[in-house]
């Protein structure tokens, strides 16, 4: 259910919104989608990918964003993290 109100809330922001992701255990159904100049907090936070091929977030390479504080990125297969569209993607294997 965690998971389920993680991708609502991402769901329902807006470019600019900060986003707090209180003290948990979430597995979102998908890519979480970081839109322009959103930040995105972590309080003691552990967010899991949805699948073995599905990274955590997703976020438009020429976006200005930032993820911060404490927690936890756990992938669960050959891609998890932050998926960019480019090459310097953060925590991601290709």
């Amino acid at each position: 259910a965690r998971g389920t109100a993680l991708q609502a809330a991402f769901t329902a922001s807006a470019a600019g919104d900060t986003i707090i992701i209180g003290p948990g255990n979430y597995r979102p159904s998908g890519e979480l989608s970081v839109l322009a100049s959103q930040t995105i907090v972590l309080q003691s936070s552990h967010i899991y990918s949805a699948t073995s091929s599905t990274d955590i977030f997703e976020a438009a390479s020429t976006d200005d964003w930032r993820i911060i504080g404490n927690g936890i990125l756990e992938g669960n297969g050959l891609t998890a993290g932050v998926y960019t569209h480019e090459a310097g993607e953060i925590g991601r294997a290709s």
